[in-house]
């Protein structure tokens, strides 16, 4: 009788004992899988990463040949351009009169005159920027102390006795 029970036990034990290797192997297996599909992830986000990194590049040197000025330029006479249209097209069909022509006109000159001023603004940011600010503030130094120099001397004139 002892002698089954202990069989019983030792079936028992063996089937444990398999149960156990075969869980061992499903968590070595599926430790294995978890793995490679990690390494697949890791190499799929870097290749996201380099064609990120290429598009940033990409993107920077757009950026880099974007004239910002020339940009603002072509918006502005674009804006001018329509803005032209819309108030003659709206004054040639009001009735008026000439005194809405006129004033049209002198709109448009003036429109002339900003752009003449847009233009000789444009001119001076250029000589500004090839002007170096330590040269400029030698420059203004010089000139301030010029006419303080003069004004000094056509004051001292102005009150000789």
């Amino acid at each position: 009788m002892e002698i089954e029970q202990l069989k019983q036990k030792n079936d028992r034990m063996f089937v444990l004992v398999c149960l156990n290797f075969a869980m061992l192997a499903v968590i070595f297996f599926g430790s294995g899988y978890v793995l490679w599909q990690s390494a697949t992830i890791i190499n799929k986000l870097k290749e996201d990463l380099d064609t990120a990194e290429l598009a940033m590049v990409e993107i920077r040197e757009r950026l880099q040949q974007l004239d910002v000025d020339a940009a603002m330029d072509r918006v502005m006479s674009d804006a001018t351009e329509k803005i032209k249209v819309s108030v003659s097209t709206a004054l040639q069909e009001s009735d008026l009169g000439s005194p809405l022509m006129e004033l049209s006109q002198r709109v448009q000159g003036g429109q002339e005159k900003l752009e003449q001023t847009t233009a000789a603004i444009a001119e001076i940011n250029e000589r500004l920027k090839n002007i170096e600010t330590e040269e400029l503030a030698q420059l203004v130094s010089y000139n301030m102390l010029k006419g303080l120099g003069e004004g000094f001397t056509e004051a001292a004139e102005a009150r000789k006795p």
